[in-house]
């Protein structure tokens, strides 16, 4: 929401959305024109610009809370599942797995090399001894990631892998998954009539 609310936050002023001021922020001597762009003489806030504003962050913050929701109540092999279910690009479904997969096997290896050094040192390093000790091991596990990666494949290969993502849990629409998609489908539904005053009237 932090990152969406700096997009945003220029949609709020009146040179990108006309409308009612609120807050006045700058105030020049005349309107500015520069070729095709122009500036008002002043620059404020306006109500239509907060209100799109709240509405694009508010759809972003439910987005964000109901993928973290999702994430914390399920499992990954799960999630993998359903979207293959929802006909997700196969090769899109296995990156994320194989990301989920070893993401954690290379954060142990930084935590490995970074305790490694640090019980081998005695005073601190200069900044540009830190700089050449970084970007050295950005190096080392960049090597190790695709040592590794190689090593997996043979071993997938090897096991009869022929480029399809198999899954252990095997998705099957149940009347409880009807029920709730089309209960989501109709509070949007009656989500949008409210927006634009039909039910209101």
């Amino acid at each position: 929401p932090l990152f969406s609310a700096a997009i945003v936050l220029p949609a709020v002023l009146n040179i990108v959305t006309p409308g009612d001021p609120v807050w006045v922020l700058l105030r020049l001597s005349g309107p500015r024109t520069w070729g095709p762009y122009s500036l008002p003489a002043e620059i404020t806030i306006t109500e239509q610009g907060l209100r799109g504003a709240n509405l694009f962050l508010s759809r972003v913050a439910a987005s964000v809370a109901f993928a973290i929701l999702l994430t914390l109540t399920s499992k990954w092999s799960a999630i993998f599942s359903g979207l293959r279910s929802l006909f997700a690009p196969r090769i899109f479904v296995m990156t994320l797995s194989m990301t989920e997969r070893y993401l954690f096997v290379f954060l142990r290896l930084i935590q490995d090399m970074y305790r490694a050094r640090k019980s081998r040192t005695i005073h601190p390093f200069s900044p540009a001894a830190e700089r050449h000790w970084t970007a050295s091991r950005i190096g080392v596990t960049f090597k190790k990631s695709i040592d590794m990666s190689e090593d997996i494949h043979k071993a997938m290969l090897s096991r009869g892998f022929q480029g399809e993502f198999r899954s252990l849990d095997r998705f099957h629409l149940s009347p409880a998954d009807a029920a709730w998609v089309a209960a989501v489908l109709f509070a949007g539904v009656v989500l949008i009539l409210f927006e634009k005053g039909i039910l209101n009237s």
